[in-house]
């Protein structure tokens, strides 16, 4: 069977048991941590399949990586998946769960990148504008990154507005370079 059944078989179960307990948001905001964890710590995947590593430190070494606030319906999963030999699963098992988590919340995964950090009063603005012309609620992640020197690249779904001063500034040179040639 492969990885993306599997992971979605998971997913959609501890969805259901979310789901049951009322435990649905907690359970997302777990996964979503976990996910960052995997990215940002290439050796949890080598440690977490280490078959020397017990189960109960396993556990902890994901709750660890999951966050501070890791809930009960959450590490009754996890030892399900480390009892039944998947803990190569768990990435992907996370990623699944959050789409489908946001498909029944009706919840729009919204990227912005800054040059600087954006204050609370401005995402709470793009958020509004966003949630007008989507239908959907927005749960907006911000990053920042001073290469794009100003102004904001906005990325969803397949979209991205990119409304940057490196992008402008490139869009001049080029212009700059057309009319060069037109001559």
């Amino acid at each position: 069977m492969d990885r993306g059944t599997v992971s979605g078989r998971y997913a959609k179960a501890l969805y259901r048991y979310a789901h049951k307990h009322g435990q649905e948001r907690s359970v997302y905001d777990s996964a979503v941590a976990l996910s960052h964890s995997y990215l940002q710590y290439e050796a949890l995947r080598r440690t977490l399949a280490n078959p020397i590593l017990a189960t109960e430190e396993k556990e902890k070494l994901i709750a660890l990586a999951a966050g501070r606030e890791v809930s009960e319906v959450f590490r009754e999963f996890v030892r399900l998946v480390i009892r039944q030999k998947r803990e190569d699963f768990l990435q992907m098992i996370c990623l699944s769960y959050q789409e489908i988590y946001r498909a029944e919340q009706k919840l729009l995964q919204v990227d912005i990148v800054t040059a600087v950090p954006v204050d609370q009063a401005t995402e709470k603005a793009i958020v509004k504008r966003l949630e007008q012309l989507t239908s959907e609620t927005v749960d907006i992640r911000s990053t920042v990154d001073p290469s794009i020197i100003g102004g904001y690249i906005l990325r969803w779904d397949t979209y991205r507005w990119d409304a940057s001063v490196t992008s402008q500034l490139r869009q001049i040179k080029k212009e700059l370079k057309d009319s060069i040639k037109m001559e």
